[in-house]
């Protein structure tokens, strides 16, 4: 039998805490970020794949600015979990040092999208090769572990998940199907959420997804 140990600090769940208490609420359940996304996953995104899809090992990517963590799942659950350092802010600061501006402008410049018309071939192509090449890595790790086998589906999350061009990169460099983790693609929306917005940001709230599902415990 398998099992998954966590262990953190109390001083990690004490600052989560403190954080809660100075924006007025009450912390019920302090969980852990794999267990989240675990929620996640089998909760919203495994009922929209197909029966042949769910038959091989499916990897959950989730890109955060200075780490991605693989979560790989098997019919039974989780079976691999591990987080490297390698994240979308390496893409800001690129563009920091390329255009020699600051970080902060440089991340402003990202999300309104106003970048000089050399940016996708001096800057972006380059990360997305980077990335690729490191999400081919952290897969090479996983089949040395010998947990689990061949993966049949990668589901790209994070931040960074919507950069054009880079799930087509990661599927022709890893030579496994690739698409967006998306966890709210057969969820109902309420009017006052923007559907544009949702499309963006969704694959950035797998955790927090997971989280939300605790309050129906």
């Amino acid at each position: 039998m398998d099992v998954l140990v966590v262990a953190t600090r109390s001083e990690n769940v004490d600052s989560r805490v403190a954080v809660c208490e100075l924006a007025g609420l009450t912390t019920d359940i302090v969980d852990v970020e794999s267990f989240a996304v675990e929620n996640t996953y089998k909760q919203m995104i495994a009922p929209t794949l197909s029966e042949e899809e769910r038959t091989l090992p499916v990897a959950l990517l989730d890109n955060g600015a200075n780490t991605t963590t693989i979560h790989v799942f098997d019919s039974d659950g989780i079976i691999h979990t591990r987080e490297h350092n390698f994240g979308g802010y390496q893409l800001t600061e690129e563009i920091a040092r390329h255009y020699e501006i600051s970080t902060e402008e440089a991340s402003q410049k990202q999300r309104s999208g106003d970048l000089p018309e050399d940016y996708t071939r001096h800057v972006l192509q380059p990360f997305i090769d980077t990335a690729a090449t490191q999400i081919e890595r952290f897969i090479q790790f996983y089949y040395s572990a010998g947990q689990g086998g061949n993966i049949g589906l990668l589901l790209i999350g994070g931040g960074t998940a919507n950069t054009p061009g880079l799930i087509e990169r990661i599927a022709k460099e890893t030579g496994i199907p690739a698409r967006l983790a998306n966890p709210f693609m057969n969820t109902q929306r309420a009017s006052s959420v923007s559907a544009e917005a949702l499309a963006n940001d969704g694959s950035a709230l797998l955790i927090a997804s997971g989280l939300a599902l605790r309050s129906f415990d």
